[in-house]
């Protein structure tokens, strides 16, 4: 299969649009160093993204593709400038993959094997109207539905392999911190501001002392002076539990967002509401209404009780995907390296796990 490919692009002349393309991409599975893969990557992808804008014309069917194109370049391209240094062979092997999801994208523009051009001046250009009548509407829609699934599903490969080699991989002899509290404080900002809504939440876990409780308190700062702070919790031995976080946070969100204030004192009338059903009117349906991204600090959740972490954790991984929209709802944690936070959290795509020592992200 991949000598029949090799041929076809050997096939095609140079004027065509999408030669180089193909070209590049087939040079990521031989090319060591994630930030070298990274860059081609990217490099393909903008000249990807250019042929479905042209392909969008003809047939509103690629807009959603589109779209995971644009946002995983974004993503990419953050990490090409500074390569997360918890890349692993797994993320290598992720980026691979990625790599042969877009070679099937490009192939697909081409319909390489009815292709009437060679090199054509006006191929971008007939692209989407001789796709639309070689495959059909609904067999269009479908495809291109195909392409958009299976690069997600390599772009979250790509993210849980960062996710799980930074809480694998073992600290430097002694144990001292490697990282500054800059570089930690700069790797959440970049979180903050990437244009990946699926990303929720940013733990910063490691041993005690060394600063972490300092930086949530510093982002919390930060964040309610631009107005986006929604709530600020810190959990100590004598205020431990999921009830007094459910409690604090929403009356945060209502201090710090008066406009959501009503609903929430409303739906803290009824204390004898479970847990879950609180949160959910309290917190979740209160933050739906809001118009723009918001941030929450949860600072020594490994403090947390050990009857409630179980559940907390649970809706604190779910609200995100419930109140994110066009807007997200993000969750910094800080958090000991305890294996009953962090293995939940780093098994999930959302969430983004570091820490100072050598081998985090």
């Amino acid at each position: 299969m991949e000598r029949r490919k090799s041929r076809r692009i050997s096939t095609l002349s140079e004027a065509n649009p999408v030669k180089k393309n193909l070209q590049t991409l087939e040079q990521v599975s031989s090319t060591e160093g994630v930030s070298a893969q990274l860059g081609l990557i990217c490099d393909a992808m903008k000249q990807t993204i250019e042929t479905v804008k042209i392909a969008k014309q003809k047939d509103q069917v690629w807009s959603s593709l589109q779209v995971t194109l644009e946002e995983h370049l974004s993503t990419f391209e953050d990490h090409a400038k500074q390569q997360p240094v918890s890349a692993t062979s797994s993320t290598s092997a992720s980026l691979e993959a990625y790599s042969k999801k877009l070679q099937a994208v490009a192939y697909g523009l081409m319909h390489q094997d009815d292709n009437p051009w060679s090199g054509h001046a006006s191929f971008g250009e007939r692209i989407g109207s001789f796709a639309k009548r070689v495959v059909g509407r609904d067999k269009l829609t479908k495809k291109v539905a195909e392409y958009s699934t299976g690069l997600t599903e390599t772009f979250e490969e790509y993210k849980r392999s960062l996710s799980s080699s930074a809480t694998e991989q073992a600290p430097p002899a002694g144990g001292q911190p490697h990282r500054s509290r800059d570089d930690i404080i700069n790797a959440i900002e970049r979180w903050a501001r990437s244009a990946d809504i699926t990303s929720n939440i940013f733990c910063l876990a490691d041993k005690p002392g060394t600063g972490k409780s300092a930086i949530a308190k510093e982002m919390a700062r930060r964040w309610k002076e631009q107005g986006v702070l929604a709530g600020y919790f810190s959990f100590t031995p004598e205020n431990s539990t999921a009830d007094n976080f459910c409690t604090h946070i929403a009356n945060d969100i209502a201090s710090n967002i008066v406009d959501l204030k009503p609903k929430i004192e409303a739906a803290l009338k009824d204390d004898g509401q479970p847990l879950k059903q609180r949160w959910q009117k309290a917190v979740v349906e209160p933050l739906q209404d809001l118009g723009n991204d918001t941030f929450f600090v949860v600072d020594a959740l490994d403090a947390c009780s050990a009857t409630d972490i179980k559940e907390l954790l649970q809706l604190i991984i779910s609200a995100g995907p419930e109140i994110s929209g066009e807007f997200s709802v993000r969750f910094l944690i800080t958090t000991q390296p305890a294996d009953e936070i962090v293995s939940v959290l780093r098994n999930n795509y959302s969430v983004t796990v570091t820490s100072f020592t050598v081998g985090s992200a």
